[in-house]
């Protein structure tokens, strides 16, 4: 038997995968099929009345779409319960984010959710969401989706999702980027054309920074300076901590790895990737290079550890 404390427990589990997008890797125009899984990271609720319950909660998770593409979530929400109808009405928002830090935000503002009349799982429910924004190749994405699932005691479930979206033309096309030049020394760099320009650089000698969006968090800097008598590349990653240590009043931050490497035209360069923490943990991949008497730095900063994709924005360095 179902009881009001078995309900409530379970309340903070059962909107985990239900709010998940299920999208493939788009196209002009797109129908996917995915399967998800999460979590509740957090559950806060106010008994306003007999039978009846108000509050939210969080949840993060991973998904996997018929194409093989998978992402991870977060989300946030706030719940109605009324115990009486067996039913729960909520309004969530969510953000989907992919491996190339593209993200899809969602959301719904209704769910209606009922005890299993089969009573092989605790709650059954189904419904439709609909696409808030995109960012990079999901930009001007427009589109739905349909899901249904079940919710079993043990907080297992179970849901089928089915999207339906579409993308402007030229984001089916072609990637979004567009080749930085800069003079003396002469070198180009392949960037994200959609991100924004931004001048809260920490660095004097910055001569590019672009945010992935308004929040700063996700961004790319490029950095032109004097090359200091004797500095090599071994004491980068080293100089790097110092600095992030010094300017930002912290001692939480490590070099994850640092490396000798070769850009695509051949040319000796260095690579490091460190995570360090001023207020919230960041990552930051860089790669340096020598030439003329100048150092020139690229490095992408993100709240997760830097994808290959991302990296791919230093790694197109080129010399003139």
């Amino acid at each position: 038997m179902v009881t009001k404390k078995s309900l409530l427990f379970t309340l903070g589990l059962f909107v985990i995968t239900v709010l998940i997008w299920g999208f493939a890797t788009p196209a002009l125009s797109e129908t996917a099929k995915c399967k998800c899984e999460g979590k509740a990271t957090g559950l806060k609720r106010l008994n306003d009345s007999p039978g009846n319950s108000i509050g939210s909660s969080e949840a993060e998770g991973s998904c996997t779409c018929d194409d093989g593409e998978t992402y991870t979530f977060n989300e946030l929400y706030v719940f109605d319960l009324s115990m009486g109808m067996g039913k729960v009405f909520a309004h969530a928002y969510g953000v989907c984010s992919y491996k190339d830090n593209s993200k899809i935000v969602y959301t719904y503002k209704s769910l209606p959710l009922s005890f299993d009349p089969t009573r092989e799982a605790l709650l059954i429910f189904e419904g439709t969401s609909e696409i808030v924004r995109g960012t990079m190749r999901f930009n001007g994405i427009k589109g739905g989706q349909s899901f249904k699932g079940k919710q079993f005691v043990d907080g297992r479930q179970v849901i089928e999702t089915i999207s339906t979206y579409t993308l402007p033309l030229s984001k089916a096309k072609a990637a979004d980027t567009e080749l930085f030049i800069h003079k003396s020394p002469d070198f180009t760099l392949t960037v994200p054309k959609d991100w924004i320009k931004s001048d809260k650089s920490q660095n004097p000698d910055c001569v590019l920074r672009k945010d992935l969006d308004f929040r700063g968090t996700t961004t790319f800097e490029v950095v032109v300076s004097n090359l200091p008598d004797g500095k090599a590349y071994k004491d980068l990653a080293k100089d790097a901590i110092t600095y992030v240590q010094d300017k930002f009043k912290t001692s939480n931050c490590q070099t994850l790895y640092e490396r000798e490497i070769k850009l695509k035209d051949g040319t000796p360069a260095y690579e490091y990737e460190m995570k360090w923490n001023p207020m919230i943990l960041l990552y930051t991949y860089r790669v340096v290079v020598f030439k003329d008497k100048k150092l020139i730095g690229i490095s992408v900063t993100d709240t997760n550890q830097v994808s290959d994709q991302l990296k791919q924005i230093p790694l197109s360095l080129t010399l003139k």
